[in-house]
């Protein structure tokens, strides 16, 4: 069933809708990247993995708060994300945010406003990042993923890129909730996109989603330090 927060999807897949997105991004980068530097900076590896045209989903981990705005600076493509839902219920967050080109969702339902808003995006040929932890991790480690993200993969056929982000606890802590020096420097590495090809084809659509998580988590545990890896 359909929530409130999900029925408050009002965007645009235009041009000027395009323009705004990098129009802040230019603007929010004049501030992003002193405040990077001063905290540690920030580097970016594997770009060259995400497909500079087409439909594609990125699934990055998620250790911090700053997340969603490092993820759209690294990323050579223009990004759409899917948020919680509580976080539109400020008048004037919501607007910045569909400024960003979010987007609400209900993490804790089957939020189908979402998701049919989702597969219009990707067979648009358009990208779209969604964090399969359904939110931020309190320590920084990978939490359990949850499955939406492999089942509009598998309704669009929409390749998935793992994005491992390091080090951005530290920059932004979701407990502390003030930025903080990240030693080492903030990464963000893209990973190859998980072979969709490799799907077996003779087991139920359950076990095919589970399939897929089980390979991304496999690659974001790869990319992640010690330190970020699920404790057990």
């Amino acid at each position: 069933m359909s929530t409130p927060g999900a029925r408050r999807i009002r965007t645009s897949l235009s041009f000027f809708s395009d323009f705004c997105y990098c129009l802040g991004y230019c603007l929010f980068w004049l501030i992003l990247r002193p405040a990077l530097a001063m905290l540690g900076g920030a580097r970016v590896f594997g770009a060259e993995c995400v497909p500079r045209s087409g439909p594609v989903l990125l699934a990055p981990n998620h250790a911090s708060y700053a997340d969603p705005p490092i993820v759209g600076w690294a990323a050579p493509r223009i990004l759409w994300f899917m948020t919680k839902a509580h976080l539109f219920e400020s008048p004037i967050l919501a607007s910045l945010m569909r400024i960003f080109h979010a987007f609400p969702v209900d993490v804790d339902g089957v939020d189908r406003e979402a998701l049919r808003f989702s597969e219009r995006l990707l067979r648009a040929g358009r990208a779209l990042c969604i964090f399969p932890e359904g939110g931020v991790s309190p320590e920084g480690r990978l939490q359990a993923l949850k499955p939406g993200i492999a089942v509009i993969a598998l309704r669009t056929g929409a390749p998935i890129v793992p994005v491992a982000l390091v080090r951005t606890h530290r920059l932004l802590s979701p407990i502390l909730r003030r930025p903080g020096f990240a030693r080492g420097g903030v990464e963000v590495h893209f990973g190859e996109p998980l072979n969709l090809e490799a799907l077996p084809t003779s087991i139920s659509r359950h076990q095919q989603a589970e399939w897929i998580m089980a390979r991304l988590r496999e690659a974001l545990v790869a990319m992640l330090p010690a330190e970020q890896r699920p404790a057990s």
